[in-house]
């Protein structure tokens, strides 16, 4: 889970790109972290959310 009040994009994404291999220039990087925020903010709305013990997943998803 994302703690929101201690989650730092920018340091994660330092920190894990030469871990993944990936060699990012300032520009991309930017852009990721960018990313990395706003997954953050919409992750943090739903996960805040107070799910009830019977609340099973559903086994096959269908829309």
């Amino acid at each position: 889970m994302i703690d929101q009040e201690n989650f730092d994009p920018k340091a994660h994404v330092a920190a894990m790109a030469p871990a993944l291999g990936l060699r990012l220039d300032a520009e991309r990087q930017a852009k990721v972290v960018f990313q990395f925020n706003l997954m953050a903010r919409i992750a943090g709305a739903v996960l805040n959310k107070p799910v009830p013990e019977h609340v099973e997943p559903a086994p096959v998803f269908r829309p």
